[in-house]
């Protein structure tokens, strides 16, 4: 069943209510903005852009014999969870497990799963467990909330985690995860352990951004054909602890510092967790996790679709709207393919100074001020909204909402609306853990995204957080910035998904270093990777790793192709959207490969398998598969790099219908073959490609279908 997540947020935040004794929440009051400085957009009415209406797709997976397996084991970790949760933490110095007779235990069933609470007897502390289990799902996914329905404050509240597993191993233990975004030749990159008795491992994000450094994935292999997958949902600063002793590994996972009591009816959230497990072949389950983060952590768009990823034409907000229009004219006369402009940092501010490119410093001195500059859009940014939208584009803009600049209008005339800290006094953070400014935030943002024309939201966060959060905390009050503040990102997403029907939110972070599965149900990552913005320095074989990694765990991510238009680096930058600047003066080039890119981006929707695998350095071959099920249909992409000294490499591929027989073409030459599934799987398919840091597109479909 798709949905947005924030429903099923509103309604494990409503099952609380219930069983913890209270019926409603009080309404919040109207956040007052009088006498402020900052220009208010004309209100209009909420309207859903043609762009919108035209771009989105349908998918579908059918349960194979594996996915059906899977799902039989997630329904008997789902029975167990119910009497023997996986959490722990300690109150008021008694850890929650040895101590479960000073709590009770309340269930109720509910469409997807059930909510389980576990009430305090003497004190009243409310710890509310919201589980999911889907028909068609391989894995178990809960929510935690903690709520004070005594009169008095709580309890002290420590180490927090919201999963505690402990599973029995057989041989080695191997635990694989995925680097992080950090701008690097390495992003992405996955990484595996071996542990043995005595061995553990620390892993965690740096800075308060959930996939800096680390994605919040991992595979717990117990044994070579079985384990577990698993999913920290938190936007904020997570942490993970693994080891193994006597033959028994123990995952530990949660917000990295958290020690805290609760005031009276006070509540807050804690990470999310997902776990998969699983037996047989790794890869089909990690293509279960992508079916579960499409079906259940993607939003969905006003039709009950999914968006298509676009093809974005980039331009820098410091460009003019004459430039910018211009640009829509010549693509529009070249018919190259491309679908929204694409307006990043620049185009906001003051007018004092323009920024002219994203390695100014202008640009940041300006967030916090979100008008457009009139002397670059003298007739507003709707202008160049309409004249995209009557070219047959859409538009995508840039944000900045969670940070301002000393000096700026808002921080001067609600300081009490921003975090501080002493360590980077030149910019402040939007609390939006607090409710008065988060909804003043969200009805202005709108407004300009409705005023504006805005298709598609582009929300960056260049800043880390957990210092400001720190720093902000009470005396035993240990981690509740952070919780009010994660807690309010979702609802300032979810009340923009609301106000602007049909809006997509890209979801940035100094490039893919806030993905999560509870970022990505309200928003999507058409910029997974910063590394692109060095586009001299950046290597194809370092966006080939991205590519590599990074479909393990999340099927929707795009990227830059930053300009260049030769087929092996284009194809080095595949992904779910593809954005390229300015290339008019490359426009036929540009052309075809725009083409091909059409035809491949809705297969990352599907299963992925990695044909070989994959280093950041120029040795070897990079080759990997998508296969739509659904659509009896697919790709292998394949790079043969500058010191790799064969011509020819034969690969198996995976998922095809036993007995069906296939068309592969080969893009680049049309050449076309017959093959059955079972020469394509066992034999293999073997690939010619003749020069040295070169590459080729195949393309495959069940004859008939």
């Amino acid at each position: 069943m798709k949905r947005h997540l924030f429903i099923r947020t509103a309604a494990a935040l409503l099952a609380l209510l219930i069983l913890c004794g209270c019926s409603q929440t009080p309404e919040p009051s109207t956040p007052s903005t009088e006498g402020t400085l900052v220009t208010e957009p004309e209100q209009v009415e909420q309207t859903v852009m043609d762009w919108q209406n035209n771009h989105t797709t349908t998918v579908s997976y059918p349960m194979t014999d594996a996915s059906m397996a899977n799902h039989q084991l997630a329904v008997e970790l789902y029975q167990q969870l119910q009497q023997n949760p996986l959490i722990d933490f300690t109150y008021g110095g008694t850890q929650f497990s040895e101590d479960l007779d000073a709590w009770t235990q309340e269930m109720t069933e509910t469409d997807d799963g059930c909510v389980v609470t576990y009430t305090h007897k003497e004190t009243g502390l409310c710890v509310c467990l919201t589980y999911y289990l889907y028909a068609d799902a391989s894995a178990v996914e809960w929510k935690v909330r903690l709520k004070n329905t005594g009169s008095e404050n709580s309890l002290l509240i420590q180490n927090f985690r919201s999963l505690t597993l402990e599973a029995e191993t057989k041989g080695n233990t191997k635990l694989m995860y995925s680097k992080g975004g950090n701008a690097s030749t390495t992003d992405f990159e996955p990484m595996y352990l071996n542990m043995k008795n005595g061995e553990s491992a620390n892993l965690f994000c740096k800075g308060g951004r959930s996939s800096s450094g680390t994605m919040p994935f991992f595979n717990l292999y117990t044994a070579k054909d079985k384990g577990y997958i698993g999913a920290i949902g938190w936007s904020g600063q997570w942490t993970m602890h693994v080891s193994k002793e006597d033959g028994v590994v123990s995952v530990e996972a949660g917000m990295s510092d958290s020690s805290f009591y609760l005031l009276p009816d006070e509540e807050v959230m804690q990470p999310s967790m997902l776990l998969l497990p699983w037996e047989g072949e790794a890869q089909n389950a990690h293509n279960d996790l992508r079916h579960y983060i499409v079906q259940h952590h993607t939003p969905v768009q006003e039709d009950g679709n999914y968006p298509v990823g676009p093809v974005c034409y980039g331009t820098w907000g410091g460009e003019d709207a004459d430039s910018q229009m211009a640009q829509i004219k010549a693509l529009n006369n070249l018919q190259i393919g491309y679908e929204i402009l694409w307006i990043d940092a620049g185009w906001h501010g003051d007018g004092s100074s323009i920024s002219q490119n994203t390695f100014d410093s202008v640009w940041v001195e300006n967030t916090g001020t979100w008008d457009a500059i009139e002397a670059l859009y003298p007739n507003g940014m709707v202008e160049v909204s309409d004249f995209a939208h009557e070219n047959g584009m859409g538009l995508l803009l840039w944000f900045e909402p969670e940070r301002a600049f000393e000096g700026t209008a808002l921080v001067t005339e609600h300081p009490e609306w921003f975090l501080s800290s002493k360590y980077n006094t030149n910019n402040f953070i939007f609390n939006l853990g607090n409710e008065e400014a988060r909804l003043w935030l969200c009805d202005y943002i709108a407004g300009l995204i409705n005023t504006y024309g805005v298709d598609i939201y582009r929300q960056d966060f260049n800043i880390e957080p957990l210092g400001y959060w720190q720093e902000a905390d009470e005396t035993d009050r240990i981690g509740v910035t952070e919780m009010k503040y994660i807690e309010g990102l979702y609802l300032y997403w979810e009340g923009l998904l609301e106000r602007c029907p049909g809006l997509i939110i890209d979801n940035c972070a100094s490039g893919g270093r806030r993905l999560d599965f509870e970022s990505l149900s309200r928003s999507v990552a058409l910029f997974r990777s910063d590394y692109v913005c060095d586009a001299v320095a950046a290597t194809p074989e370092a966006n080939q790793m991205q590519i590599y990694g990074l479909n393990y765990w999340l099927p929707i991510s795009g990227t830059s192709s930053m300009g260049r238009t030769d087929t092996y680096n284009f194809r080095s930058t595949y992904g779910f959207s593809m954005q390229t600047p300015n290339i008019l003066a490359k426009s036929k080039d540009q052309k075809l490969l725009n083409e091909e890119f059409l035809k491949v981006r809705n297969y990352f929707y599907g299963d992925y398998y990695p044909l070989t695998e994959c280093t950041s350095d120029q040795t070897g071959w990079f080759i990997y598969q998508m296969n739509r099920a659904d659509l009896e249909s697919g790709f292998v992409c394949a790079f043969r790099r500058l010191k790799d000294d064969n011509a020819y490499m034969s690969v198996q591929l995976s998922g095809l219908e036993a007995g069906a027989t296939y068309t592969v073409t080969v893009w680049d030459t049309q050449q076309t073959i017959t093959l059955s599934a079972e020469e394509l799987m066992t034999t293999g398919l073997t690939i010619q490609i003749d020069r040295k840091m070169d590459s080729q597109m195949i393309f495959y479909e069940k004859v008939g279908s």
